[in-house]
């Protein structure tokens, strides 16, 4: 499985030639199994136009397999991996992000994106990221 990140879904639900959007695209008619993170699942309810947007985008992605993070160790984890890109030289703007890097990392997945800061996570933590190579 990967899982894709809101950057990702956003790319290509509304159609952006990004990296990331084209990429997903690709992958969404492929055998590999594409899931996204429950902080993921939210950050694109958010942006519904209105309840019922809202209520059809979560029937939508509900037919994916949704990553939970429940576990107080991916928010301790995440906390590590904003305070190691700072002290890298490499401040990652929100923890959003390394919650839902905590959780790829927590379940050995690769993260298919189009934010720079899930780029500064990897480089000084075990996250995996999808490269255009790999999709």
């Amino acid at each position: 499985m990967i899982v894709a990140d809101t950057s990702a879904w956003i790319g290509h639900l509304r159609g952006t030639a990004t990296p990331a959007a084209r990429a997903l695209g690709v992958l969404l008619g492929g055998p590999e199994d594409i899931g996204l993170t429950d902080l993921v699942y939210a950050e694109l309810l958010v942006g519904g136009a209105d309840d019922l947007a809202a209520r059809r985008m979560g029937r939508d992605l509900a037919h994916f397999p949704i990553i939970t993070q429940i576990p107080l160790d991916d928010h301790v984890l995440a906390a590590k991996l904003r305070r190691d890109a700072r002290a890298a030289g490499t401040p990652v703007r929100g923890i959003v992000d390394c919650l839902i890097a905590a959780a790829c990392i927590r379940m050995d997945l690769p993260l298919l994106h189009d934010d720079r800061d899930f780029d500064r996570l990897a480089a000084c933590s075990p996250l995996r990221v999808v490269t255009l190579a790999d999709s």
